[in-house]
C-alpha cells in the first residue's frame, strides 16, 4: 500500500500491476465527469500531450478537482497552461469563457517570468505551488518534495484516459 506522493509510485512499488488510488479530490472530480463522452486526465507534468489529445475536440470543458469543494489556485494554474496550450493556435477557433481567460492570464505571468528571469519555468512553477492550498498541505504533511515532481511541466508524454463505465484510468 502506498500513500498520495507520486514519488512512492516508482517502477519497483508498482510494476506493471495495476494500481488503485483514490483522492478526496480527484475521485470526486472523476465522479462528477462521470456524464462526460470523454474524460482526459491531466496536469501540468502531462500538459502538452493532454492538450494535443483533445485539440481536435469541438469543446472541451476543464474541471479542476479542488479542495473540499473550493477550486485551488494549483488547479486554477494547469487550467490556466492547458487553456494558454489550446488557444495558442489562433486558427483552431477556441473561445475561452471568462473564467478560462483568467486562468490562462495566471499562467502567462508565470510564464513572462520565465522568459524575463534567470529562473527556468519549473521552479517558479514550483514557488507557485508552495504558495496554494495544495501546496501548503504537502508542507504540512511533509511531502514538500513532491511539489517539484508536480511543477515539472511536461515531463510526461501521456495522456491517461477516465473510462467511465470501468471506473478505470488507463493509456489508450
Amino acid at each position: 500500500d502506498l500513500g498520495n506522493s507520486p514519488a512512492e509510485y516508482t517502477p519497483q512499488a508498482v510494476g506493471s500491476r495495476r494500481v488503485f488510488i483514490t483522492t478526496t479530490n480527484g475521485t470526486r472530480a472523476l465522479h462528477h465527469a462521470r456524464l462526460a463522452a470523454r474524460v482526459v486526465v491531466g496536469a501540468l507534468v502531462n500538459l502538452s500531450a493532454v492538450a494535443a489529445s483533445v485539440k481536435d475536440a469541438d469543446r472541451v470543458d476543464i474541471l479542476c478537482a479542488g479542495t473540499d469543494g473550493a477550486a485551488t489556485s494549483e488547479d486554477i494554474l494547469a487550467a490556466g497552461a492547458m487553456v494558454h496550450q489550446l488557444t495558442a493556435d489562433a486558427a483552431a477557433g477556441w473561445q475561452p469563457d471568462e473564467e478560462a481567460t483568467v486562468a490562462r492570464r495566471d499562467w502567462q505571468v508565470l510564464l513572462h517570468a520565465a522568459s524575463t528571469s534567470e529562473t527556468p519555468l519549473n521552479e517558479l512553477t514550483e514557488i507557485a505551488l508552495r504558495h496554494s492550498k495544495g501546496g501548503e498541505n504537502l508542507l504540512e504533511v511533509g511531502n514538500g518534495g513532491d511539489l517539484a515532481l508536480c511543477a515539472n511541466v511536461d515531463c510526461l508524454d501521456v495522456a491517461p484516459e477516465f473510462d467511465t463505465q470501468a471506473s478505470r484510468i488507463s493509456l489508450r
